[in-house]
């Protein structure tokens, strides 16, 4: 049977950890090029640069924090400047052991250097694997400029049966004030056989 609770999961933590490195990193990895993979376009409305099976290695003070995969990454500079991730991105976070702590994947990203904003979108997963909880996102758009970061759509979280659902989330880009929007939750429990004398 299903068991319908209002009780509130602390998504806080888990959602504000990978967000935090996801925003960070992505920024990074915007300003970097392999010029090695590079191919440059002068015609109006084409990307500057483009960059294929691009593979990214953020690191500090020598331990390896996050891996970040892409098939696709455009750089324009007209009529704004902007990076484009048009078949989407990978990015695998790592701790202290260099351990797998998190996951994210989009099918689409997309940072705006003028606007200062950065937006990932269609099937956003984040993946804890400390704590094995899944969070399924329509879309999460940070705004540098605004100091905040916001989803408007669905946010689908998974813990073992527990599953909790929010209609967006917005916080401060330091993710000290998160607040899922109208958070609810449901619990499976799983029926389990009754014994003889019950039954009798």
């Amino acid at each position: 049977m299903i068991v319908t609770t209002h009780k509130k999961i602390d998504l806080r933590r888990k959602v504000a950890y990978v967000l935090s490195l996801f925003s960070v990193s992505l920024f990074l990895w915007g300003c970097r090029n392999d010029m090695g993979q590079v191919k440059f376009f002068d015609r109006q409305k084409l990307p500057d640069q483009m960059l294929y099976n691009a593979n990214i290695t953020h690191s500090e003070y020598g331990r390896v924090q996050m891996r970040m995969t892409a098939p696709v990454v455009a750089q324009y500079t007209s009529p704004e400047q902007k990076t484009i991730y048009p078949e989407g991105i990978k990015m695998v976070f790592f701790d202290e052991s260099l351990h797998k702590s998190a996951y994210i994947s989009a099918k689409y990203a997309s940072t705006y250097d003028n606007k200062g904003l950065t937006m990932v979108k269609d099937s956003v997963v984040i993946i804890d694997f400390n704590t094995h909880d899944t969070i399924y996102l329509e879309d999460m758009i940070w705004s540098k400029n605004e100091g905040r970061v916001y989803s408007r759509h669905l946010v689908e979280a998974h813990n073992g049966q527990r599953i909790t659902y929010g209609d967006g989330f917005e916080s401060d880009d330091n993710f000290d004030n998160l607040r899922i929007i109208h958070q609810r939750g449901t619990v499976e429990v799983k029926d389990e056989p009754m014994d003889e004398e019950e039954e009798n």
